[in-house]
């Protein structure tokens, strides 16, 4: 199977702390090497960032912002034959890019919810 990663570093919509740490450390520790260790082709990951001269103010203008570029990432992978798509995201807010690419991509998705503690 086909992997693509894409890393969503933001807590709510402020990049690179608390939470927003977790993408990189499941990279750090070897995320990408076991999954190929399992047989699976995974491409460099996908970092979705805000650039600063969109970011406002208002912070649902920005969790919108950031939602429409994870469902494009993860429409554009899904276009691959055996794709599979990794969203790590730094907290729920941010299921709506992943779920709307999805929807974009496939149709009606079925979404299967899994919260996970990572203590680094």
């Amino acid at each position: 199977m086909h992997i693509t990663i894409v890393c969503v570093p933001y807590q709510i919509d402020v990049s690179r702390w608390g939470c927003a740490l977790g993408s990189q450390a499941l990279l750090d520790h070897g995320l990408i090497q076991r999954l190929e260790a399992r047989g699976h082709s995974v491409a460099q990951p996908i970092w979705i960032e805000l650039p600063k001269a969109e970011r406002t103010r208002d912070s649902v203008t920005n969790l919108g912002r950031i939602a429409g570029r994870v469902a494009a990432a993860v429409r554009a992978a899904l276009q691959h034959e055996n794709s599979f798509v990794l969203v790590l995201e730094g907290d729920c807010t941010h299921a709506v890019g992943a779920i709307g690419g999805l929807a974009q991509a496939k149709g009606n998705p079925g979404v299967v919810w899994d919260a996970i503690s990572i203590v680094v």
